[in-house]
């Protein structure tokens, strides 16, 4: 406030009401500090038997790990041993096969059935109606007869092709 605003009396309704009661004073309060915390450390045992629960667990899985790439390395080892001596058997059955599709081998094999040896290939043109090539000179030659052509057979009479529907005002 301004020293002018004191100097004037209390003219208001204020100043002419009934008086204030009297309030009790107050006792001085205590000044306010910070409290330490104190300060307790946590016990060491529990930490150290999860340090070691967890450096044992790993340890064992480890150790479980190592057991099961050692199997799989067996196992591996088997498979590959196998892998080889199946294509030794491939290999064998494929040699087989080559001595078997030999010329030499076909030809004993065909003259053990009673084949012949073919001659000189005969070609029949149909067009000019006429056979190209010496049939004499074929050895053990079997003769071809001609037969008549077979006849087709009878075909069946065809249904009609699209269905016929009575028409409109028919009895």
């Amino acid at each position: 406030m301004t020293s002018a605003a004191r100097a004037r009396p209390a003219t208001t309704a204020r100043a002419t009401a009934a008086p204030r009661p009297a309030v009790t004073p107050r006792p001085p309060r205590t000044p306010l500090t910070v409290v330490p915390v104190p300060r307790t450390r946590p016990p060491r045992a529990p930490f150290i038997a999860v340090i070691a629960l967890l450096m044992v667990g790993g340890l064992l899985g480890l150790l479980a790990l190592n057991t099961m790439l050692a199997q799989d390395a067996f196992a591996a080892h088997e498979l590959q041993t196998q892998s080889k001596a199946l294509a030794d058997r491939e290999q064998e059955l494929l040699e087989q096969v080559e001595a078997m599709q030999a010329p030499a081998a076909l030809a004993a094999e065909a003259q053990a059935l009673g084949m012949v040896p073919g001659g000189t290939p005969v070609f029949l043109d149909l067009a000019g109606k006429r056979v190209l090539g010496d049939v004499t000179d074929q050895p053990d030659a079997i003769p071809v007869v001609p037969t008549a052509p077979v006849p087709p057979a009878p075909s069946a009479p065809a249904a009609p092709t699209t269905p016929t529907a009575p028409t409109v005002g028919a009895r």
